[in-house]
């Protein structure tokens, strides 16, 4: 007589941005949705979720940023959470340096101008019509 041991065949769930397989299961959604979360980068995600943001749209984001359109009008265009959007501004931000590669301006015979002030201040996220 043979005897066949019946196994359930799991789904492979691999992270979607370390794609470790290292994964989880990390108590429900609100939805009643399973939650995993990834036990290498200690991301939370839902198994065939279709929110992820594509590289051509955070591309566009990137463009978006530099043209200093605010971040609140970049989330209703393309349609993303502000929470993620102030999340991959600060990574974004981060990557610059810190000196944005300024120079001193210098006067007509070379030298440098030893006096140099800088005044600055953004309130275009603060106020509103």
């Amino acid at each position: 007589m043979i005897i066949f041991k019946v196994t359930k065949l799991k789904k492979m769930i691999l992270c979607p941005d370390c794609h470790s397989a290292k994964i989880k299961k990390n108590g429900h959604t609100h939805y009643g949705k399973q939650n995993y979360k990834c036990k290498d980068c200690s991301r939370q995600f839902v198994h065939g979720s279709t929110h992820l943001i594509s590289e051509q749209t955070k591309g566009l984001i990137r463009r978006a940023l530099v043209e200093r359109i605010s971040l609140r009008g970049i989330c209703r265009v393309f349609n993303v959470s502000l929470s993620w959007m102030l999340s991959f501004a600060v990574r974004e931000w981060s990557k610059a340096p810190d000196d944005l590669a300024a120079q001193l301006p210098f006067e007509k015979e070379g030298a440098p101008i030893r006096k140099l002030q800088i005044i600055g201040f953004q309130i275009d996220e603060m106020w509103s019509i």
